[in-house]
């Protein structure tokens, strides 16, 4: 009989991997919805002593997390420049709007028309990183 054991540090250098290529690919998606994105710049806040932070473009993002899950969405922080904030549920509700908000689908058209070249994107990166 033949046993085969696999060494728990080339498990960790495997699941590292599968993340830096999940945050390749999250990042080529990501550039390309921003791309895509809608702006509505006739539409001001209610507030209007608020100030306007409805760049939808600027403030979508993404996340990968250690589940090995990648996530693209509203990141609220977008300006801050210490360390990355979790995706919000803000995006939610710029994607299917809310009783008093009109939906902003910034994610479905570029997931519809770009999944395909992220997941290559992903492919190419294992196959590069793990011959």
């Amino acid at each position: 009989m033949t046993n085969f054991t696999i060494n728990p540090a080339g498990v960790e250098a495997l699941r590292g991997i599968i993340k830096d290529g999940l945050s390749v690919a999250a990042e080529q998606l990501t550039d390309d919805i921003r791309a895509i994105a809608p702006r509505d710049p006739t539409r001001p806040p209610k507030d209007l002593t608020r100030p306007v932070t409805g760049n939808l473009k600027r403030s979508i993002a993404y996340e990968v997390n250690d589940n090995l899950e990648a996530k693209i969405g509203v990141n609220l922080q977008h300006g801050l420049t210490e360390g990355k904030t979790p995706i919000m549920e803000y995006a939610r509700y710029q994607e299917f709007g809310t009783p008093n908000m009109p939906a902003r689908s910034y994610l479905r058209k570029g997931l519809i028309e770009k999944w395909k070249e992220a997941l290559d994107v992903f492919a190419f990166y294992l196959k590069k990183m793990l011959k």
